[in-house]
């Protein structure tokens, strides 16, 4: 079982079947940090998750969220997702992106 906030998760099959699943581990309503697991076993077992982004400052009002991914043709994984700051008087976002080859 993998345990995930509320927020958007995003869940990829690769070309060679591996599924690829980016979430926020929560607790509800805390939107950080973002972790990546992997199944090998059409999602039965699941890999120990690991970072993939965490917030800037270890702050309140700090969300990393709404990931999404895709396979590259030279089958590195592209991953984009959003870093937003909401605090009273204080609204920002970023996009934010990595390029990175799984472990097969």
């Amino acid at each position: 079982m993998i345990i995930a906030t509320s927020s958007a998760s995003h869940l990829l099959c690769t070309r060679d079947g591996t599924l690829v699943l980016t979430h926020n581990p929560g607790p509800d309503p805390l939107r950080f940090p973002l972790h990546m697991s992997l199944s090998h076993h059409e999602g039965q077992t699941w890999s120990d998750p690991s970072l993939l982004a965490d917030r800037p400052a270890k702050v309140g009002g700090w969300s990393v969220c709404y990931p999404t991914l895709t396979e590259l043709t030279d089958g590195a994984l592209g991953a984009i997702w959003a870093q937003i700051k909401d605090s009273p008087g204080e609204l920002q976002g970023e996009i934010h992106s990595a390029r990175f080859a799984l472990k097969r």
